[in-house]
């Protein structure tokens, strides 16, 4: 964008406006009440223009925190499940040889090859959801775990989910950030038109506003 374009379109159209409107052709009162009506519309879109221009100043501003957290989230979500894993399964865990009750053994057997499989999951999605952001994937990864914690009756093995759960959390309300944003970013084309002609608006309404004011003081003068 040129930035001088709008400081341009001021002083050039605030000196024609006078040489038309007030040199060449002066125009009545009945006229210039009518004006009132259009610069303040000018100004009117001029504001959605700027609206939709901070939105995307914000939006530049914010995303990468939101990725960076994104990327954290994550890799504490890979190292929870690692550790849980590690739990269930690892010699340093339980020794299930001294269980007396089979069923608690096979449960937590259960849950740690269900954490050796999601473990491996979520190193195949890393890159695909935190470098290509295919947040379906995050889903994919949600869907996973609702499956496996819908058949645990084990208030045990639910409650060590917590620990996955709460970095899980952060990333989907990370992705879902990141989405939006996204999304408000590449609105249609109306809107991107109005980013960049809201300053030429601008520049309009205030040469208008300039020359009517001009007018009143020549008149009451």
């Amino acid at each position: 964008m040129n930035y001088y374009g709008p400081f341009l379109t001021l002083l050039f159209s605030a000196i024609g406006f006078h040489i038309l409107l007030i040199k060449y052709f002066p125009q009545n009162k009945r006229f210039w009440k009518k004006v009132d009506y259009a610069w303040v519309s000018l100004g009117i879109i001029g504001i959605f223009g700027a609206s939709f221009s901070l939105q995307k100043e914000y939006v530049a501003a914010t995303n990468p925190l939101h990725k960076y957290s994104l990327n954290f989230a994550y890799d504490e979500y890979v190292e929870s499940i690692r550790d849980q894993k590690k739990y269930f399964l690892d010699k340093d865990g339980f020794d299930y040889n001294k269980f007396e009750d089979k069923q608690q053994v096979k449960k937590f057997l259960e849950a740690g090859k269900f954490y050796d499989s999601l473990l491996d999951l979520s190193i195949l999605y890393k890159d695909k959801i935190l470098v290509k952001e295919e947040f379906a994937y995050v889903d994919s990864l949600s869907t996973y775990q609702s499956v496996f914690l819908d058949k645990i009756d084990d208030k045990y093995i639910i409650d060590n989910f917590k620990f996955v759960d709460f970095s899980f959390i952060r990333i989907k309300e990370e992705a879902k950030e990141i989405k939006a944003a996204e999304e408000k970013a590449a609105r249609g084309s109306f809107n991107w038109m109005l980013l960049f002609i809201s300053p030429y608006l601008f520049a309009l309404a205030i040469s208008i506003r300039i020359t009517k004011v001009t007018a009143e003081l020549k008149e009451i003068s």
